[in-house]
């Protein structure tokens, strides 16, 4: 069974992707230092507003005081804040969505731009990190395709920085615990996927145990060595980056380091090669297993590994309450002192 990405017609993709994107784009790959460029702005941003009621005070304290000295070393103070205001908010991606939206309807396929990861039960949405999926392809048939990219938040204490993934997203006809295929060698960073218990690791024959590890609970190794067999690896370590792929319950997702759902026409063929290799494996074993037999509800990183727990989940919406009262704590503080200083 072929799938529908099968014959992509990329025509609208057709100069879509322009030389200075190229150009960015080889950069970002060349030096992931380039990457941590694009995270500047937000943090201007967030000193800026962080300091804004500080200067403010300052300044309210500048005009009250004999030195002139302090008004303008208070107002240059301002200015650096108004341009950290200015150019430090984060620019929009300047994709036209309308080629997307060209591209979605000449290949048949709904195209999405944004929406929440959370209707998806795989273990990269649901792994304690706030995630955003955008430029989202779905094919309902034959069967319930999805490429798309998501955004995951790596929340520490003093920055939070964003991170994009590729996935692709097929529906099966029936019910698998959960089963992982985590590559040795690149892929993405172990901190957005749960821990894997070693006791579940299945050896690959041959060389493949070198690239990949295979985790399966007890019971379910045929299934898993009939899925996961030489041909269908081989379009897994295609790409150079190391895909990451799990089955959840009647879902099946292959995640890339690298967005899929790009304007770039290669990009797009090399994620309908593992479009293709997917569905047809599924199909062969869809065939060969017996649909009547039971299968356990799986959940994200169980029984294989551990799924976010409400402890961690707890710790982090706490601290997103003591964030905002200080937040509204701050700025009401400083009014209360100027109202005491100047007997306002």
């Amino acid at each position: 069974m072929s799938s529908p990405f099968s014959a992509l017609d990329l025509t609208p993709l057709n100069g879509a992707l322009d030389e200075s994107g190229m150009q960015r784009a080889s950069l970002a790959a060349r030096a992931p230092f380039a990457q941590r460029l694009r995270e500047l702005p937000k943090a201007a941003l967030i000193t800026a507003l962080l300091y804004l009621p500080i200067a403010f005070f300052g300044l309210a304290f500048a005009l009250h005081s004999e030195q002139p000295v302090m008004l303008w070393v208070l107002l240059g103070y301002l200015a650096i804040v108004a341009l950290l205001l200015i150019f430090g908010v984060p620019r929009f991606r300047a994709d036209d969505p309308g080629v997307q939206a060209r591209f979605a309807a000449a290949n048949g396929l709904r195209y999405a731009p944004g929406r929440s990861g959370a209707t998806l039960p795989g273990s990269l949405f649901r792994g304690g990190t706030p995630m955003r999926a955008y430029d989202v392809f779905t094919a309902t048939s034959p069967r319930h395709i999805e490429i798309g990219n998501t955004v995951a938040t790596e929340e520490t204490r003093w920055v939070n920085r964003d991170q994009e993934f590729g996935y692709l997203a097929v529906r099966l006809a029936n019910r698998l615990p959960h089963i992982v295929l985590e590559p040795r060698r690149g892929g993405i960073k172990p901190g957005f996927v749960p821990g894997l218990a070693a006791e579940q690791h299945l050896r690959l024959e041959g060389d493949w145990d070198s690239w990949f590890s295979l985790y399966c609970p007890a019971g379910y190794e045929r299934d898993a060595l009939y899925l996961f067999t030489p041909d269908v690896m081989a379009r897994f370590i295609d790409g150079a980056e190391g895909q990451y792929v799990e089955i959840i319950d009647d879902w099946l997702f292959v995640y890339t380091a690298q967005p899929l759902a790009t304007l770039d026409p290669d990009r797009w063929r090399f994620a309908a090669g593992i479009a293709d290799a997917v569905t047809a494996k599924l199909a062969q074993w869809e065939r060969w297993r017996d649909p009547a037999a039971p299968v356990p509800q799986a959940a994200p990183g169980a029984p294989v590994a551990a799924a976010a727990t409400p402890a961690l989940k707890k710790r982090r919406i706490d601290r997103d309450a003591l964030g905002c009262g200080l937040m509204l704590a701050v700025p009401v503080a400083i009014v209360l002192v100027l109202a005491v200083v100047f007997d306002w």
